[in-house]
């Protein structure tokens, strides 16, 4: 007989109609409590709000094995991830504009209770016993749950049930910009699967056992750490090694994907579990050089939701600039080469911070192009003036936020307090004027939890120029839960954040080439953060440099991507 022709590639047909009036799949993945999560305080919504994992993994290999049932199976899975944070981030968009009194009294007194309780994690247990110190935390806790619980009830009637939201595939589909695709990436119980589709239609792709693919992320991302604490020794042995790593997991995530991707100009990712941590620009191909070099355009977004975000949203007037806070006169002596805390399990309550002359530098770049563009008016905000309350007070209503300083994430692998490590908000944040002083009112440390409550609805970009700003823990159906999603909670739509630690003189470089691909060039925001990686890599290459991820991959930029 002859040989079968091939098959049909999915992506280039839509699904028949009688694929689309079977009942809806959603319903399979979303727990009981889902519409529920809406109204409750966010740490026992996220406990309730965790998808099926097992109904998950079925559906997904379903998909795999019929291309006419993936665009539904992946419109189930849009519908059920970040219920809790879209749910979290209407209530405080709603409590924000409301013209209740009551309301707003009820958020206020949230606030209230938020910084309390950053402030007693921050300050430590000091001298107060261990299960003195514990009855405190976990009384500040409910302080702001019961808050919160106040509130959700106020605002019920803008409660959001994402299980039965208009926003799915289709939605999606016709928001993709032309010559565009959008790859989904799921982490099941046991095995990595990637959904893709151009616009119309969908496939998925069994891309192996989640263990194997994990332990392939660990590995690059080894290679980052290995280069980091060289200091540039040994430059051509560990770019090798990390170029060996890269390709395999280049092998195993990507590669797969490429005959969908055909003839595709950008490529939107929405990433899961400890793909969360790889920038896949920065994957080499079999020559070699960079995907940012060689491949699409790619651009990361927290849900396939945020390809819907209104380009005619109302935007924030002007730049506000924060860069090298003076944490404390006595540590003026001191420089860092990396913007964040000494090592990942640092103890807030005694963690030192050392002076960025480098970002201070990067804050009058960053106005200078901004000024140059005619952008609008500006503002910044460096050494003793870069406090807590200038920044609280100043950020609500400009367009832009860049912050040049050290961020941290502190994992919940640590040793902490059960209260501290049930939330990540509490264990992310920035440094600021002050921060070395915890025994201050003010303590210069903002905090994940602290941002998540600002008014920050009229912010198109925040750009977290420190060490481990995107990071965060994974939770299951949520994202990263760290500073980034803090910021997209505030009302943000798009977060450029780092996904490791940061050198200080380089970072500024590649924040000056941003914003004048950005700003200046008027590049949208893929394109400008491809800009700066170019760039770096061009100028290290010409200098004789290493061009080792390390150096210029740690910041993506997530959310919309105009």
């Amino acid at each position: 007989g002859t040989e079968p022709g091939p098959r049909a590639d999915p992506l280039r047909r839509l699904p028949r109609h009688r694929a689309r009036a079977r009942p809806a799949l959603h319903q399979s993945l979303l727990p009981a409590q889902a519409d529920l999560a809406a109204g409750l305080p966010e740490r026992p919504a996220l406990s309730a709000g965790v998808p099926d994992v097992t109904a998950q993994s079925v559906l997904t290999q379903l998909a795999v094995s019929d291309g006419e049932v993936a665009p539904r199976v992946w419109d189930a899975i849009i519908r059920s991830r970040a219920l809790v944070t879209d749910a979290v981030a209407e209530r405080a968009r709603v409590s924000r504009s409301s013209s209740d009194p009551l309301m707003r009294q009820q958020a206020a007194a949230l606030a209230d209770a938020r910084t309390a309780l950053a402030r007693a994690v921050l300050r430590g247990r000091g001298a107060t016993a261990a299960d003195d110190y514990s009855r405190e935390i976990l009384h500040l806790r409910e302080r702001a749950e019961e808050a919160e619980f106040a509130l959700a009830e106020r605002s019920a009637s803008f409660r959001l049930a994402r299980a039965e939201s208009s926003t799915g595939f289709a939605e999606m589909a016709r928001h993709l910009p032309p010559r565009s695709a959008v790859i989904g990436y799921v982490r099941t119980d046991s095995r990595y699967v990637a959904f893709v589709t151009r616009g119309s239609g969908a496939v998925a792709v069994d891309l192996g056992v989640a263990s194997v693919i994990e332990r392939l992320v660990r590995n690059w991302r080894s290679e980052i750490t290995r280069e980091m604490n060289a200091g540039g020794r040994s430059a051509t042995v560990n770019e090798q090694r990390a170029t060996t790593s890269g390709q395999a997991l280049r092998r195993a995530v990507w590669d797969r994907l490429r005959t969908h991707l055909a003839g595709t100009h950008r490529v939107f990712i929405v990433p899961d579990g400890a793909l969360s941590f790889v920038n896949v620009a920065a994957l080499p191909d079999a020559s070699g050089a960079y995907l940012v070099e060689t491949g699409p355009l790619i651009h990361l977004l927290s849900t396939e939701r945020d390809l819907l975000i209104e380009s005619s949203r109302t935007t924030g007037i002007g730049l506000l600039a924060v860069g090298n806070p003076a944490f404390d006169a006595g540590f003026a002596r001191a420089s860092a080469r990396l913007r964040g805390a000494e090592t990942e399990c640092d103890d807030m309550s005694v963690t030192r911070f050392a002076p960025l002359p480098g970002a201070a530098a990067e804050v009058r770049g960053v106005v200078e192009a901004w000024r140059s563009a005619g952008r609008g008016p500006s503002e910044s905000l460096t050494g003793t003036a870069a406090t807590k309350a200038a920044f609280a007070a100043k950020a609500e209503g400009k367009g832009v936020l860049h912050l040049a300083t050290h961020g941290f994430f502190v994992p919940k692998t640590c040793k902490r307090d059960v209260v501290i490590e049930q939330n990540p908000l509490l264990r992310a944040g920035i440094a600021l004027a002050g921060a070395n002083d915890r025994e201050a009112r003010d303590g210069g440390i903002l905090t994940a939890a602290e941002i998540a409550g600002l008014g920050l609805d009229g912010t198109a970009w925040v750009v977290l120029s420190g060490c481990d700003t995107g990071t965060g823990d994974v939770l299951a159906g949520e994202g990263v839960l760290g500073l980034r999603r803090a910021f997209h909670t505030a009302g943000v739509r798009t977060v450029v954040a780092s996904l490791w630690p940061v050198e200080d003189e380089e970072t500024r470089h590649w924040m000056v080439a941003l914003y004048a691909a950005h700003f200046q060039q008027g590049r949208d925001t893929a394109e400008a953060v491809r800009a700066a990686q170019l760039a770096r890599i061009r100028a290290r290459r010409h200098a004789g440099a290493s061009t080792h991820p390390f150096y210029w991959a740690a910041f993506l930029a997530v959310g919309d991507w105009r």
